[in-house]
């Protein structure tokens, strides 16, 4: 192994950028150095086969780091090792004569023609191969052909509203064609998707909620949701076609919406939708008195969200009335109140406060006092 200068490492990448590769194509050789490339080698292709291909003397490459270089060099007959030959690797060769010579490729093809009924133009079908780089497009009458190393590979034909065609197992060989033949893709199926939500129970007292759904002809569906809390409300994507879970929501007798959005492969798209109301609620047993403690009778006492922006319409459960009338003793109560924090007054007597309901089924006292 020899040290070799950024100079002549340049020196051998600008020969070649102007020198021909060898792939399937004579090329050309002058007697004594040239730079060359293999774009396409053959499996197993390595400085040892492409030193007896064109009977150079020895065989070089070029690696280089930040900021020097070194060569590898294969000279028969002297034990030094060799390495495989990459496509994007430049190589140094040294011959004693010209020479027009030729380096297989080690690729081989891919190909058939692909069938969809009432499709005219069959440009929209692509054919892939999985775990790899390469695809193409079908002409118009739904031909293809891949050029791809020798190997094996699953080939995936698609297109918008077909359903995918796989093919597994194709083993192509240098040189030779995998012939799939006619491939005929059918229409693809409209997704399905159905959920329950609870069991169907449209109320529930809990901060549990399950929902289950099951689809056909889908790759995912996902979960989504909105709620009359006035907050955003967001599921997590279980991106399965069936399955079942349990969420937790925020209980303050809100209505939550929930969607499962079923999508194909193709992006066919069907939505179902459902609902459940969370119930939570509380009341307010309280007690109106004037400034020296005496009770106030017969006065009315409202109830409302203190809240500066109130939005009534964001809930589905509220007060069973918004005002109510002191009792002989000035007590009075509110039955059904959601969650939350609640503002009581009575005008009449400029009397005000607040309360707060933080558990379901949870009575909470008030006392108003008045002038």
């Amino acid at each position: 192994m020899a040290k070799a200068s950024l100079g002549l490492l340049c020196l051998m990448a600008g020969l070649l950028a102007t020198t021909p590769s060898l792939a399937d194509t004579p090329v050309s050789l002058k007697r004594g150095l040239n730079v060359i490339a293999v774009p396409d080698p053959p499996p197993g292709f390595d400085a040892a086969a492409l030193q007896q291909l064109l009977g150079a003397r020895f065989v070089a490459r070029a690696r280089a780091n930040s900021d020097a270089g070194e060569f590898d060099v294969y000279l028969p007959g002297s034990g030094t090792p060799t390495w495989p030959i990459r496509p994007a690797e430049g190589y140094l060769v040294s011959v004693a004569q010209a020479a027009d010579v030729a380096i297989p490729s080690g690729s081989g093809w891919i190909e058939g023609i692909a069938r969809a009924d009432g499709y005219a133009d069959l440009t929209g079908i692509r054919v892939t191969l999985p775990g790899t780089q390469y695809s193409a497009s079908c002409d118009t009458g739904g031909r293809f052909r891949l050029a791809v190393p020798a190997g094996r590979y699953t080939a995936l034909l698609s297109g918008q509203g077909m359903a995918p065609v796989s093919l597994p197992s194709l083993v192509v060989t240098a040189q030779q064609t995998a012939a799939l033949g006619v491939v005929t893709l059918g229409p693809e199926p409209v997704p399905t998707v159905s959920m329950s939500l609870n069991g169907g129970q449209p109320t529930t007292r809990t901060t549990h909620v399950t929902v289950a759904w099951c689809s056909s002809g889908a790759v995912g569906v996902r979960l989504y949701g909105s709620s009359q809390l006035c907050r955003p409300f967001q599921l997590s994507d279980p991106c399965v076609p069936n399955g079942r879970k349990t969420l937790t929501l925020p209980v303050r007798g809100s209505r939550y919406g929930v969607s499962a959005e079923a999508r194909s492969a193709s992006g066919l798209l069907v939505v179902t939708h459902g609902s459940v109301e969370l119930i939570a609620d509380g009341s307010i047993d309280g007690l109106l008195l004037d400034g020296t403690s005496q009770p106030i009778s017969a006065t009315a006492v409202s109830i409302s969200d203190p809240d500066p922006n109130p939005s009534p319409a964001c809930y589905t459960i509220g007060p069973s009335a918004n005002t109510t009338q002191t009792t002989v003793d000035g007590s009075f109560s509110f039955q059904h109140v959601r969650l939350g924090t609640w503002q009581l007054t009575a005008a009449s007597v400029s009397a005000i406060t607040t309360v707060t309901i933080t558990r379901d089924g949870e009575t909470v006292s008030a006392t108003l006092r008045g002038r």
